[in-house]
């Protein structure tokens, strides 16, 4: 993680809401556990903490992405493992309630979970798919992204937006198919990365690795500030006003005039609470009367004021994993297929959150594993001669790689 120098996991994304007065917030960042914290008095308290119920029986799936929704008076955590979905009732902070689980019989295997409007919908091997509360599936999308973080919808859900290592794919939802895409500048590839759409001016907010820019749906820059750092992460607008926004940028936060694009207010949250900071995920909530940002600042989680002053802070103390957990593995749903046509590829047994290279016949792909080393995608086979060819995943930090072979028809 630039910025990052501690031996400690870090904490880079979740979700945080305000709920009967309190500042609400959840991450899954902690070896997969779902942990719920409460600003209480000065201080960001951890109420609860989850495993997955396979992970408590010794299997090697862990919560992967959360989110918080306010339904009917009550707060709720989804989240998921992969194979399956569940929704936690936290009237109680200190114990949550497991109230429904589900798993989708497509075998698809969930990558992520969010919502947009007060609805959940999953990032999964096959797909953005739509739920209600009850677990029914609405809609779905055949859109993909091996960082499910980067695919979100607008506030109506009339356009989804998925964000690749240089370009915004838009996706009519409507229309049920990309509409435009836009070029920015990316230092590092892919990384979570979100956008702000703002419906009624129809342009896209995006700090990408130079700056905080503003596009319209046809991918014409509008305008630009220029940061300080060589990465960008999110955007949110202001719960307090439509004039302006909020951005992370590693560094800091900032607080943008959309009207001048200029900064009003800004924190460097390299030291703030904690040493080694960095701050990526950000959550801008209303509490009553102002303003609230949560900031997922690598080395704590941040809750912030309107001024960008700190409220509270819960350090980050587990110590990261460096060591793989198993043995090497790679597995495809199917042995043998078409150039053209899509596989399914799952592997293990490499450094958790490592950085991976797939090698398949010469065409390259790049992710991330997750916290036990693991990965599931989509690949493309390539336009290629039939005949036998190997698909080989290799580390980039230990240089651990394993190959298996694959029949092109």
């Amino acid at each position: 993680m630039p910025g990052a120098k501690s031996k400690t996991k870090s904490y880079f994304s979740g979700d945080a809401v305000s709920y009967n007065g309190r500042i609400v917030a959840a991450s899954i960042n902690m070896g997969g556990r779902l942990e719920i914290f409460v600003l209480e008095k000065g201080k960001l308290n951890k109420r609860a903490e989850i495993n997955s119920f396979r992970a408590k029986f010794g299997g090697f799936e862990n919560f992967n992405s959360v989110v918080l929704n306010k339904e009917n008076g009550s707060l709720y955590a989804y989240t998921t493992d992969g194979r399956y979905i569940y929704k936690y009732d936290l009237s109680d902070f200190n114990s949550p309630v497991l109230a429904k689980q589900t798993k989708d019989n497509s075998w698809d295997w969930f990558k992520g979970i969010g919502k947009f409007d007060n609805r959940i919908f999953t990032i999964g091997t096959k797909g953005v798919k739509i739920w209600d509360y009850n677990f029914n599936i609405i809609d779905n999308y055949a859109i993909l992204n091996n960082f499910p973080y980067n695919i979100q919808f607008s506030n109506k859900g009339n356009f989804i937006f998925n964000i690749g290592s240089r370009t915004i794919d838009i996706f009519d939802s409507r229309l049920r198919q990309i509409v435009s895409s836009i070029d920015f500048k990316s230092n590092e590839g892919a990384h979570n990365r979100t956008v702000y759409n703002d419906s009624e001016e129809g342009t896209i907010y995006l700090a990408d690795d130079e700056a905080l820019k503003v596009f319209d749906f046809e991918g014409r820059l509008l305008a630009k500030f220029k940061h300080i750092s060589n990465l960008g992460y999110d955007v949110g607008q202001s719960a307090a006003s439509k004039d302006y926004l909020y951005f992370s940028d590693g560094y800091g936060i900032v607080k943008i005039d959309k009207r001048t694009m200029e900064p009003v207010k800004w924190a460097y949250t390299l030291n703030l609470g904690e040493k080694n900071g960095w701050a990526m995920g950000m959550k801008i909530i209303s509490d009553e009367l102002t303003e609230r940002i949560v900031v997922f600042n690598n080395s704590a989680i941040l809750v912030l004021d309107d001024n960008l002053k700190l409220l509270g802070h819960y350090k980050a103390s587990e110590e990261e994993d460096l060591a793989p957990q198993e043995s090497l593995f790679l597995s495809f749903d199917k042995k043998r297929a078409a150039s053209g046509s899509n596989i399914s590829l799952r592997g293990g047994g490499f450094v958790p959150g490592e950085n991976l290279i797939i090698n398949f016949a010469g065409q390259k792909t790049e992710l991330a594993a997750d916290k036990n080393g693991r990965f599931i995608t989509v690949l493309s086979v390539p336009s290629v001669k039939p005949g036998g060819y190997d698909i080989k995943a290799t580390g980039k930090i230990t240089g651990l790689s394993y190959s298996i072979g694959f029949e092109i028809e």
